[in-house]
């Protein structure tokens, strides 16, 4: 990465002693900002910094510690390598609840560091990231901008002045691939089973992981008339919509929509310019209201754990808290009040564990916000059944091996 430019203050010199510091997340991190911030807490105590999904080599957990205290949503390896360590924290809220609490001063944020694509006139869009940056961007006392010339220019209907930040840095770098999970034939079962539950003319959410790797291309082969209303617009909405498959508006002209871009390196070729996609802040784009109200929403998103009352577990594994809830909240929510939310899942762990287990060891995500669980073995429709017969059925799709055990 070469550094162009740099104008403005130092962070080392706009920063305060215990600043709360929202950084861009995962693909879209500013990472020469980030360099910056690493610096400034050698000088400024205290600093508390905030990333929602930590990417790339994880900078701000390799040096999490006293001078620079870490909260995370979505950790990384090495971030929660820092969260065993105690040198960060989990943030247990979901992503609507970090947008309503950034916008209205609860979460206090004095500075936000962000990477962004200028637009010309002094304009610039999120880049890859609209989530909790933008809600962040009005409240915050420190305004620092990454412009990065490589990002691919991505719709977003609010966009930022280059004016209003106190520092900014010019890169030219390739964004970070998030990779494409393949496609074994478990996840293919599961997509066909997925893709039967989605109606023709749904709004869909589509989550990620291995259990969820074959839903796309499923979806493709035999829905029409969708549109994408989710959390991160990627590899996946690519598929759908250069398949026909989401063809119809869900906001202006966007067929297509996220709190966030990330995929691979071909995804954001595609990207640049797509007027078929679109990003929002997680204000709209994880407001379970404004989601249940869309034509045939439907949820679809996988977990650690299902128990026998669809509880699902996204956070805890092994007596470890690992994760913490994210969009899945919300979005399942939001799909228990429109058209279905999905939890699909492999039948067993990577260590040969049943997934469908008695008794979830955490609650992401409440039974009474799931309609259907989905594993390679089949799909178990929850509407309108009783505590015994949900389990029943639940059970029904868990490996065979672990069949007898669950119904006993």
């Amino acid at each position: 990465m070469a550094t162009e430019t740099a104008t403005g203050t130092p962070l080392s010199a706009l920063l305060r002693p215990g600043d709360t510091v929202l950084v861009g997340t995962g693909t879209g991190e500013p990472a020469t900002l980030i360099d910056e911030l690493i610096a400034a807490a050698a000088q400024v105590p205290g600093l508390h910094a905030i990333q929602v999904m930590t990417g790339g080599e994880e900078r701000l957990a390799q040096v999490a510690g006293d001078r620079l205290r870490l909260s995370v949503p979505v950790p990384g390896p090495r971030t929660r390598r820092a969260l065993a360590e105690e040198r960060a924290t989990l943030l247990e809220t979901s992503m609507s609840g970090l947008a309503g609490a950034i916008a209205d001063g609860s979460l206090r944020v004095d500075a936000v560091l962000m990477q962004g694509r200028a637009l010309g006139g002094g304009r610039t869009s999120p880049g890859l990231i609209a989530d909790l940056v933008i809600p962040a961007w009005a409240r915050a006392r420190v305004r620092a901008l990454e412009l990065n010339a490589r990002l691919p220019a991505i719709a977003c209907p609010t966009s930022l002045e280059e004016a209003d930040a106190q520092r900014v840095v010019r890169v030219a770098r390739d964004p970070t691939e998030w990779p494409v999970e393949p496609c074994g034939e478990a996840a293919a079962r599961i997509g066909e089973a997925v893709a039967a539950i989605v109606p023709d003319g749904a709004t869909i959410e589509l989550g990620v992981g291995r259990a969820l790797a074959g839903v796309a291309g499923a979806l493709a082969a035999t829905r029409r008339g969708l549109a994408m209303h989710t959390g991160i617009v990627g590899d996946a909405a690519m598929t759908l919509i250069e398949a026909g498959c989401v063809s119809r508006a869900v906001r202006g002209a966007a067929l297509a929509v996220g709190a966030t871009a990330m995929g691979s390196r071909a995804f954001y070729a595609w990207a640049d310019g797509e007027p078929r996609i679109a990003l929002v802040d997680s204000r709209l784009a994880h407001d379970a209201r404004a989601l249940a109200a869309l034509p045939r929403f439907v949820a679809i998103n996988s977990g650690l754990q299902v128990d026998l009352q669809g509880n699902v577990n996204s956070t805890v594994h092994r007596g470890r808290r690992i994760s913490g809830a994210g969009g899945a909240p919300d979005f399942a929510a939001a799909g228990a009040r429109g058209a279905a939310s999905i939890v699909a899942l492999l039948s067993t762990t990577p260590d040969g564990r049943s997934a469908i287990v008695r008794e979830a060891e955490a609650t992401t995500v409440p039974g009474a916000h799931v309609t259907h669980v989905v594993t390679e073995h089949g799909a178990a429709c929850l509407i309108g059944l009783s505590a015994r017969e949900r389990a029943g059925a639940i059970a029904a799709v868990a490996d065979p091996a672990f069949r007898d055990a669950l119904s006993g």
